[in-house]
């Protein structure tokens, strides 16, 4: 029998067989590309992003939905995008062009500027069709990637160094929009992971990732376990190996980590204090591999972390490249399929 996300979630939180592994592959703007969906109309129209996770999510059935704004931010903040057919927008223009003007950037309102608004409709949208089965949500940057979309990342770096005060005053101004933005999903009753792309220590050294990051970081944990009750997720991109109990400290009771990442490295390291997501490579596995390969990569992932002591999901080490194979994502489902099978029994 298959059982909905929901489903299989309770069943697992109680103890009891389920039909297979929870796999819940990064779609984020590959719901488009599903779709046949040009992601220019896509990232304008909330019917349309809508429309596109729902057949999406209907045709393969994984354990969760949530889009993210993530570049809209600069827009909605008086920045310009450059948008491509079947590449996610870069920024042209950040919000900040000087620090000078920083006491001069105002916090963007999530349900009046830019396409913000259009995303909590989306939402909406999403959980009217398949809510009752799956949960559905929103994704949003942590601090260092909203504060780079503000100002741009070497800008932000280089403060680290030449001009702290300001940079400490940018990275709360982030703080506060990442916490007003899941403030208004808690109202709507969607959760809100975070992920941030520059964590990695090819970007930022341990020391200032704990002088000008982990304080940040700390106050929205402690938000969120305030105000939903539970602690959140978040997803970290390269290595990082360095600040993974820092971030299992920090309260953030779900690491998803790059498929270059060792997941069990990561179990021994905290698995006893977090869930871990991961990390099959949504590039030279899923885009460029065989079916086969999606399976032997998943299974992989799941010998190492599937008995991970605070709960495993299998999912993809980034979000999922444009022009990846259906067949491929299928693959992933039925190797979480198989698995279970295999060494958990049905």
């Amino acid at each position: 029998m298959t059982m909905t996300p929901i489903q299989r979630a309770e069943a697992l939180k109680e103890g009891r067989r389920v039909d297979r592994m929870p796999c819940a592959p990064m779609i984020a703007e590959y719901a488009a590309c599903f779709a046949g969906v040009d992601l220019r109309d896509y990232l304008h129209s909330a019917e349309l992003i809508a429309d596109c996770h729902i057949k999406c999510y209907r045709h393969f059935g994984y354990d969760s939905v949530g889009i993210s704004p993530m570049a809209g931010l600069a827009e909605a903040m008086g920045g310009t995008l450059a948008y491509s057919p079947d590449t996610p927008p870069s920024v042209l223009k950040h919000p900040l062009s000087s620090w000078d003007d920083l006491d001069q950037l105002r916090p963007p309102d999530p349900l009046k500027d830019g396409r913000l608004p259009l995303y909590f409709e989306a939402m909406e949208r999403i959980r009217d069709a398949v809510g009752h089965e799956v949960k559905v949500g929103s994704g949003m940057g942590g601090p260092m990637s909203v504060a780079s979309l503000v100002i741009g990342t070497e800008n932000l770096l280089m403060a680290m160094i030449k001009d702290l005060i300001r940079c400490h005053q940018l990275l709360q101004f982030s703080t506060d929009i990442i916490i007003s933005y899941m403030e208004i999903c808690a109202q709507r009753g969607f959760g809100c992971s975070m992920g941030d792309g520059l964590l990695s220590k090819s970007l930022i050294s341990t020391r200032l990732f704990r002088q000008f990051v982990r304080p940040y970081l700390q106050q929205i944990a402690d938000w969120y376990r305030d105000r939903y009750g539970r602690s959140p997720s978040m997803h970290i991109c390269g290595d990082t190996k360095n600040i993974w109990l820092d971030m299992a400290e920090i309260g953030f009771g779900r690491l998803s980590i790059d498929d270059m990442m060792s997941l069990a490295e990561a179990k021994k390291v905290v698995g006893h204090i977090s869930s871990l997501k991961g990390n099959v490579s949504p590039t030279r596995v899923l885009l460029f591999g065989t079916p086969e390969e999606v399976r032997e990569a998943s299974c992989r992932c799941l010998d190492e972390a599937a008995d991970n002591p605070k709960g495993f999901m299998l999912s993809t080490g980034c979000n999922l490249a444009w022009g990846t194979p259906p067949e491929n994502i299928q693959a992933m489902l039925d190797a979480a399929r198989i698995w279970y099978k295999e060494n958990r029994g049905v």
